[in-house]
């Protein structure tokens, strides 16, 4: 509504009715304006705040999220130390168990390590004997750094079977003389002779998957001895030995017992007996 209207609607009253009405209309008009200027300014403020409480609220939820964050990682980092204290302690606690004599563990629990620690003694004897450095007997014990030969032990086999014995580096060789071996019992040759001077060593055993000259006897071991062409540099060339691979019931040549796991040089018509079979086999050659 203008004042252009309120002055055509009141034009037959006097002039001072006109300008009366004429104030009137715009102190309507101005009302009305502020009216909607204010509804208008209210809705503004009101977006502005509920855009300020939704800010606020996000600004909030972070900051929770970050304490949040905070505390999960001060529990981890409690939770690692709280562990590594407790490996700490139970290595402390082993090592101390290990240097406090058996005799102040509880109970019966020192009888029973004394039992464990005897029994992994003797299953491992052979192999400290096999695979620790040899010492010097009497003197400063130092450490000796020569070929023990255990990894060609692990590595030598037949037909998936391990060998005991393994050849000397450098020394096992063919030798010059035709060697063979008579076997008798009794006083007849029971088999053909075996010509061994083609091969650096003969294997005898019960197991006849390795056994390169078979000893059936129920008292002869399964890897029991090994024949050995050896040359020592001597000038004599290859010659034989022989060596009991620590048989149950023992090599003998000329019917004494040889000592197990030591080379003894053997001469033409000497003789080879296993266990307590009564094959006996007498070696030679073709010269003789």
């Amino acid at each position: 509504m203008t004042v252009a209207m309120d002055v055509d609607r009141y034009v037959d009253r006097s002039d001072s009715d006109a300008r009366a009405l004429v104030v009137m209309s715009r102190a309507r008009e101005d009302t009305a304006r502020e009216s909607f200027d204010g509804r208008r300014h209210a809705r503004s403020s009101s977006h502005a705040s509920s855009s300020s409480s939704s800010s606020s609220s996000s600004i909030e939820r972070e900051r929770a999220r970050g304490r949040r964050r905070g505390r999960e990682d001060a529990n981890a980092r409690e939770d690692t130390g709280a562990r590594a204290r407790t490996t700490s302690a139970c290595e402390r606690e082993t090592y101390e168990r290990g240097m406090r004599p058996t005799s102040t563990l509880k109970g019966g629990e020192g009888h029973e390590r004394e039992r464990r620690d005897g029994a992994r003694g003797d299953a491992g004897a052979s192999a400290d004997r096999s695979l620790a450095p040899s010492l010097a007997s009497h003197g400063n014990h130092e450490a000796s750094f020569a070929l023990s030969g255990a990894l060609a032990r692990e590595s030598n086999s037949v037909r998936g079977v391990a060998l005991k014995y393994v050849e000397p580096r450098g020394e096992a060789k063919v030798p010059r003389e035709k060697w063979r071996l008579y076997c008798f019992k009794g006083d007849d040759a029971s088999e053909e002779p075996y010509r061994i001077s083609s091969r650096t060593k003969v294997l005898f055993g019960r197991d006849r998957a390795v056994a390169d000259i078979p000893t059936d006897h129920p008292s002869c071991s399964k890897q029991h001895c090994v024949l050995q062409f050896r040359d020592v540099d001597d000038g004599a060339g290859a010659q034989p030995y022989a060596f009991d691979l620590g048989s149950t019931n023992g090599t003998f040549v000329n019917n004494a017992r040889i000592t197990a796991e030591t080379y003894v040089k053997l001469k033409v018509r000497d003789t080879l007996r296993f266990g307590h079979s009564t094959r006996v086999y007498v070696l030679l050659h073709e010269d003789v």
